[in-house]
């Protein structure tokens, strides 16, 4: 479909026309090549509607939140409150102003700051997926998967390098700790 921006009445949110606005020349270069449709925009698009609830804490998870709220995933929160840590800190994200403030507080002004849309999503329900930094406790693992959550699980291999995955499909393969203990039987660190 054409991504054009006219002045007639739009079915479109506020969200959507902001968002075709400043896509709309990237928009237009892509969809003249055969095959394309509109250049990405739907699926960039189709990324609000999932549900991301992010687990963990230190210097990985606002970095993480900023990537993908800035990518078009708005609607993210946060797996538990927590006071920001001064393990927390990293460039970019947070400063030591944010010390001792409430993490949902952060989240919210970074969806504020770098959300490809105006209006920011609410987040609730049961999420569409997990993304753990670091193994959970083995009861909130059961929890995810009696409710049928996928998850992503993102940890620190050491101090230069990020390990990200496994991807775990409840009911369609191995659960996290499955995985962990074939890994661990195979030498794996």
């Amino acid at each position: 479909f054409p991504v054009t921006i006219s002045p007639t009445i739009s079915l479109r949110s506020v969200a959507e026309e902001n968002f075709y606005s400043r896509f709309e020349i990237e928009a237009h270069a892509i969809s003249g090549v055969e095959g394309v449709n509109d250049g990405g925009v739907s699926r960039v698009l189709d990324r609000r509607s999932l549900f991301i609830e992010v687990h963990g804490v230190g210097r990985l998870l606002f970095p993480l939140l900023a990537n993908l709220i800035s990518s078009g995933f708005d609607n993210c929160t946060l797996g538990r409150s927590f006071d920001i840590h001064p393990t927390d800190l990293i460039g970019g994200y947070l400063r030591r102003s944010d010390l001792g403030f409430d993490g949902n507080r952060k989240l919210s002004a970074l969806k504020d700051e770098v959300s490809l849309y105006p209006e920011v999503l609410g987040s609730g329900g049961k999420p569409d997926l997990i993304i753990s930094i670091g193994a959970p406790a083995p009861e909130v693992l059961q929890s995810w998967l009696s409710q049928g959550i996928s998850q992503l699980f993102v940890d620190y291999e050491n101090s230069f390098e990020i390990r990200i995955g496994p991807y775990v499909e409840p009911r369609n393969g191995a659960c996290y700790n499955c995985l962990r203990i074939a890994e661990s039987e195979r030498g794996y660190p």
